[in-house]
This record gives C-alpha cells, sequence and structure tokens, in this order.
C-alpha cells in the first residue's frame, strides 16, 4: 500500500514539473525602438528576427492590424514592410506575436513613428509635432503664422525617445525681447521608450515687443522649442512668428495718487491717468473715467489724441502718450477701510474698453471745517512740481502750477507773479486756464533770471486766483546761479577764433585786389624784333 501512495505522487511530481516546463517560454522580446521610426512618405523594413530571441527552434510571427488606422503592415515571414498614408505622420501601436517550438505565444506592442519631414532627432529624442493655437508649425514651410501683441499663445509639442530618459523638460520661448524673458518651462517627468508625449506650454506676447509696421524683418521672430533631461540630452527645434501690432491699441501705463494713496473723508484725491497708444493707428477722443463704485464717485475727462508712432510724424506736437488729471471729492460720510479705483479709458468710437484696478485707504474721519456746500465751488486743490529750482543767470526755468476745481460749477482761474522784478522776469503760459468741477488745469510759470541777478536764493510768489479771488498764494525759490564757465570760455574763444578769421579774410582780399589793379596799370613790354622765335616776355 505504501509502495503505491509514493508511486502516485512520483507521477504527480514528475507531471508538475513537466507543466512547468510547458508554461515557461523560450521567447523573448529585446524591440530597438530607433527601427521603428522612419519618415513619412517613405517605406520602413523591419525583419523581426533581429528583436527576439529564441531558446527552442525557429520563430513564427502573427500581426494585428487593430489599432492601424494610418499604416499598411506586410509580412513575409519574418520580414515586416510598413507603408504610412502619404503626407502622413505620427505614431500608431501594432501588437506582434511570436511563437517558437515550445509552442507557447508571448505578445509584445511596438509604437510606430512616423516623423514629419521637418522632424528632428538629437540622440533618441525625436519632435514629432509642434503646434501654436492649434496650427502646425514647420521649419521647412517658407509660409509664417502671424499673431499680435498682448496674445497669450499655446504652444503644443509632441515627441518620442527610444530609450528611458529621467528628469526631462520641454522649454519653449520667444527670443528678441528687449526687457525680459518670453519663455514657459514644464515640470519634470520621465520619459519611456516607445511612448507618445504631448506637452502644453503657453507664452504671454509682451504688448510693447519692439515691431514695426510695413512687413520689415523687424517683425519676424524666432520661436524656439527644446526638450532636454538632467544629461543634457537635448533636441532643439526652431520656427518663425510674425508679431504685428494691434490695429487698435491702447496701454495704461500708470495711475498716480496726490498726494498719496491714503485720504481722508471729505478730502479731494487727485488721480493722474497716463496712457499710451501701442497699436497701428492714432486714436482721437479717447475717454478717461476713474471712479469708486462703492463710493458712488467718479470723475472724467478726455485726451483729444494718441499718435500710433511720434518717431513717424512731422508734428513734434503730437505724441503717443499722454497724462491726464482727475480729481475725486471723497464723501464726508465715506467709511475707514480700502476701496477699488477703476480706471476706464474708452476708445475707437467706443468700441474699446481698457480697465485698470488700483486701490486707495480711507482713513479717518472728515476734518472739521471740511464742507463742500451743493451749488457752491468749494476751495480749490493747488499744487506745483518744484517750490525750488536752479536758474542760471540770462537763462529760464518753468514751474508747473495744477489747479483742481473741487466745486460744482465751472471756474476761470488766473496767476500772476510777483517779487521777481528786482532779479528777473517772469511769464505764464496760459494766461487763464477754465477747469470743469472736478476736474484739473495746468500753467506754467517761467522765471528768467538777469545777466548781473545776484547768485543764490531768490524768493517770488505766484498767485492763484479763482473767479477774481485770491485762492491760494504759493511763496517760491529760485537759485541763481553763474552760467556754466566752460561753456563762456568756449563761447569767448570761438568768438576770437571768428574775428581772426575775418581779419585773415580782409587781408587776402586787398592782397588780391592791389594785384589785379596793378596788372592792369603795368604796360606790356615791346621787344625788338629778333632772329629768335618763340621768345616772349609777360610782365
Amino acid at each position: 500500500m505504501k509502495y503505491k501512495l509514493l508511486t502516485t505522487m512520483l507521477i504527480l511530481l514528475i507531471g508538475l514539473m513537466g507543466l512547468a516546463n510547458l508554461v515557461t517560454a523560450s521567447v523573448a522580446w529585446h524591440v530597438d525602438h530607433s527601427d521603428f521610426t522612419w519618415k513619412e512618405d517613405t517605406t520602413n523594413v523591419i525583419d523581426l528576427d533581429d528583436h527576439v530571441t529564441a531558446n527552442n527552434g525557429a520563430v513564427s510571427f502573427t500581426v494585428s492590424n487593430t489599432g492601424l488606422n494610418h499604416i499598411k503592415v506586410t509580412k513575409t515571414g519574418s520580414i515586416l514592410t510598413l507603408v504610412p498614408d502619404t503626407n502622413w505622420h505620427g505614431t500608431e501601436t501594432m501588437t506582434v506575436t511570436a511563437v517558437d517550438g515550445d509552442n507557447i505565444p508571448v505578445s509584445t506592442s511596438i509604437a510606430l513613428n512616423v516623423e514629419g519631414s521637418d522632424a528632428v532627432v538629437s540622440d533618441d529624442i525625436m519632435i514629432t509635432k509642434v503646434e501654436v493655437d492649434d496650427v502646425e508649425l514647420s521649419a521647412t514651410d517658407p509660409n509664417v503664422v502671424r499673431f499680435e501683441r498682448g496674445e497669450t499663445i499655446e504652444v503644443e509639442v509632441e515627441f518620442v525617445a527610444s530609450s528611458r530618459h529621467e528628469d526631462t523638460r520641454v522649454r519653449t520661448w520667444i527670443g528678441g525681447y528687449e526687457f525680459d524673458d518670453v519663455i514657459d518651462t514644464t515640470g519634470i517627468f520621465d520619459v519611456e521608450p516607445g511612448v507618445r508625449y504631448v506637452k502644453k506650454l503657453h507664452l504671454d506676447i509682451p504688448n510693447d515687443i519692439d515691431v514695426e509696421d510695413g512687413g520689415s524683418l523687424s517683425d519676424r521672430f524666432t520661436l524656439h522649442v527644446e526638450v532636454f533631461d538632467k544629461k543634457d540630452t537635448d533636441v532643439e527645434e526652431e520656427f518663425t512668428l510674425k508679431i504685428d501690432k494691434i490695429r487698435h491699441q491702447l496701454n495704461v501705463l500708470d495711475v498716480i495718487f496726490y498726494p498719496s494713496n491714503t485720504v481722508e473723508p471729505g478730502r479731494a484725491l487727485r488721480a493722474v491717468v497716463r496712457v499710451e497708444n501701442l497699436g497701428q493707428k492714432k486714436e482721437e477722443d479717447i475717454l478717461v473715467r476713474v471712479s469708486v463704485p462703492e463710493l458712488g464717485i467718479s470723475t472724467r475727462t478726455y485726451i483729444d489724441e494718441l499718435a500710433a508712432d511720434t518717431e513717424q510724424n512731422e508734428d513734434d506736437e503730437e505724441t503717443s502718450s499722454s497724462s491726464r488729471d482727475l480729481v475725486l471729492l471723497i464723501p464726508q460720510d465715506a467709511q475707514p477701510g480700502e476701496y477699488t479705483v477703476e480706471v476706464d479709458v474708452e476708445y475707437s468710437r467706443g468700441h474699446e474698453v481698457l480697465n485698470k484696478k488700483s486701490h486707495i485707504l480711507v482713513s479717518g474721519v472728515a476734518p472739521s471745517g471740511v464742507v463742500t456746500p451743493p451749488g457752491v465751488m468749494g476751495q480749490p486743490l493747488i499744487s506745483i512740481d518744484a517750490t525750488t529750482q536752479d536758474v542760471a543767470q540770462g537763462t529760464e526755468s518753468v514751474y508747473k502750477v495744477m489747479v483742481a476745481n473741487l466745486g460744482n460749477t465751472r471756474a476761470l482761474y488766473t496767476i500772476n507773479v510777483e517779487g521777481e522784478d528786482a532779479w528777473g522776469t517772469s511769464r505764464v503760459s496760459p494766461s487763464f486756464i477754465s477747469v470743469d468741477a472736478n476736474q484739473a488745469g495746468e500753467a506754467f510759470v517761467y522765471i528768467k533770471a538777469n545777466e548781473n541777478a545776484p547768485v543764490g536764493q531768490q524768493s517770488f510768489r505766484v498767485n492763484v486766483l479763482g473767479d477774481g479771488q485770491l485762492v491760494k498764494t504759493l511763496d517760491l525759490n529760485a537759485n541763481v546761479i553763474e552760467p556754466d564757465r566752460g561753456l563762456g570760455v568756449l563761447k569767448s574763444g570761438l568768438e576770437v577764433a571768428f574775428v581772426i578769421l575775418i581779419v585773415i579774410l580782409i587781408i587776402l582780399g586787398l592782397i588780391i585786389a592791389f594785384r589785379k589793379v596793378g596788372q592792369k596799370e603795368a604796360p606790356m613790354r615791346t621787344e625788338e624784333p629778333s632772329d629768335t622765335i618763340g621768345e616772349q616776355t609777360y610782365y
């Protein structure tokens, strides 16, 4: 009985060993993915025997066409002929099964990479396609893709590799911007062989990138696309982009609050808004509005025109940027806290609106005595750019006076100067300014020091009158200095040299005149005839 049991166990053990041999395949794949990468519109021939090892006789292969939509596969023995569709490139996957004498099938998936005619390969990384805003780019296509300043473009990069790469990144950038880098880079990722990777990046084209109109080469920029890893394996491709100015485009350069962005209730807040024209066309009748919606206050003004490009204008008065002063009266019951200031710029006949947000801080309570009764002109806000300036003897300096009308009606302001007649002269331009309610105006005071004005600090006063009544007196100073001595010496030297040159010219003129007179008065001598022919003497 025991012998029968042992015999049965031995037979089972031998059977299990045989079964183990049956399920252990002797075929192994070692695919070289670089063999399965080729150019579009060409045929790729592969010998599958080069990509397997077998321990039990010859290997037969079968190919599954599932997933192959653009590549036709023909098999003859172990030879595959791969033919992609005309003008098609991309990546598809086929499944191949190998069987040797053990009759145990072993399958593997192989990526078939058909690269475009302009694909770039470095080592085993290949950039197969680059799209910008869904438009495929080509390094060999003479046509370029056009974008406008201020746009955000999406760059989609597709690539494959035939080996593993760690800590890989994709980077794209545009060269030629003066002030900063226009660049975007992905995070770190690992790359597996035979896998198609697609990465999306974004580039913000600056509003002020330097381009010119008229289709010149200065509006062409190079888009760089790069795939690299920590071992400095790198592949880069370059494309040409055309960047144009937008037809109508304004930009708010800055918003400045005076005296600061902190103001008390009942006080006036002056806002200076600077606007520039970055577009192709001149803009006219530009509306600038400043408001604090939470406080229910707003004011507005107009910019008559902004030129597109000052370098192309013969009229020096035209400019591509301008500043406007606006005044907001903070309500007396405004609660302390931070408020949003909305700056709106309307242009192109109201079809374009530009918005910029800033913030002010209302602090404390309304100061006593600050009241602006309805229908009555409030006290204007007067400011000046400098209380003291250097003025060289015989030259002129200018002081800018700003008047903000805080009343409810238009007011007429005049400015006069006194106290300067002992050492200089003055003039005001314009002689008067008419300012609407909650608007601001400016005038310029020119102070000229006499040639013999005393050197040092000289004082004078500027009076501002509103509707004939004195509203404020500004006590100012002019620091009179001597003219630049170097320039004076140069001027004197030039004057002396000029006088010497005139004297030399007069002397030369006299010498030439005397010689001509002498030639006219001197008689020509007549010699007796002689046998010598051809000899003549002149005086």
